[in-house]
């Protein structure tokens, strides 16, 4: 029998059932199978499962995956498992270095406040001349639309309320080639600016808190704003504050976790 040690985490919150869940397994010997991999994301079935090994010391290679598929880049899965790295396992350094398949970056860590701090890349945005086709798509006036890395695309829209009330439908989005859609608009409260992440792509039809969309996001608000630093909230029902700030090559971003469940996965 197999068994690895298992945690579901809420990420970007500092209560249980809010920001974001996701599944952290520690694999403390070889790699399983991806087909193994993949079987273990869909029976947990969170919206990213993330499989964690250690290289060497302070050193982690780390996957995402969906129930569906794997993806190269997931937030708060990242600030999951550094979470749990960090504050289960009572590691003595206050930084680590995560290598995913294509990346490595580095994560610190505040024991005082449980404060993580992720360095994530910049996303390219490419503007797109278009904009009447999605606005009619979604019923909502988009000003704005960007194409991004790692297939996402950006819409931008002015009002916060009509963002809030929007409904999607899984097949429309994918048919028309917006499978990956982030929306924001300007904040009407003390945020900065707001937003939602649609994934059908993925298998998932919304994220609650999505921190890779935040490698789009910050450098687009932070030349509109002039802000190097901004707070933003992602308006999906489950309460989250993300505080990101844009450096010259990378992007910080900062949030906290709350411990759910912790067991032994077995099979």
């Amino acid at each position: 029998m197999t068994s690895y040690k298992f945690y579901q985490i809420d990420a970007f919150t500092s209560s249980a059932f809010e920001g974001n869940p996701a599944g952290v397994i520690l694999i403390d010997k070889s790699w399983p199978n991806d087909e193994i991999l993949q079987k273990i994301a869909r029976e947990i079935n969170l919206s990213e499962t993330v499989f964690v090994q250690k290289l060497s010391n302070h050193k982690y290679k780390i996957r995402f995956f969906t129930p569906t598929c794997e993806v190269p880049l997931c937030g708060h899965a990242t600030l999951s498992a550094a979470f749990v790295l960090f504050n289960k396992l009572n590691l003595k350094a206050n930084q680590l270095i995560f290598n995913t398949m294509d990346l490595q970056f580095q994560v610190d860590y505040n024991p005082k406040n449980k404060l993580v701090k992720l360095k994530f890349p910049l996303y390219s945005l490419q503007q797109l001349p278009n904009n009447t086709k999605i606005s009619e798509i979604l019923d909502l006036p988009i000003t704005e639309l960007y194409a991004c890395d790692n297939n996402w695309k950006m819409a931008v829209c002015e009002n916060e309320f009509a963002l809030q009330n929007l409904h999607v439908n899984a097949e429309t989005l994918t048919s028309n080639a917006y499978g990956q859609l982030i929306i924001t608009a300007k904040s009407n409260s003390e945020k900065d600016f707001v937003y939602r992440c649609f994934v059908p792509d993925l298998g998932i039809l919304e994220d609650p808190v999505t921190g890779s969309a935040q490698c789009a996001l910050i450098p687009y608000w932070s030349s509109i704003l002039n802000k190097r630093e901004l707070i933003s909230q992602q308006v999906s029902g489950r309460k989250n504050t993300i505080t990101a700030q844009v450096n010259a090559n990378n992007i910080s971003i900062f949030g906290t976790c709350t411990t759910v469940i912790v067991g032994n996965l077995m099979f």
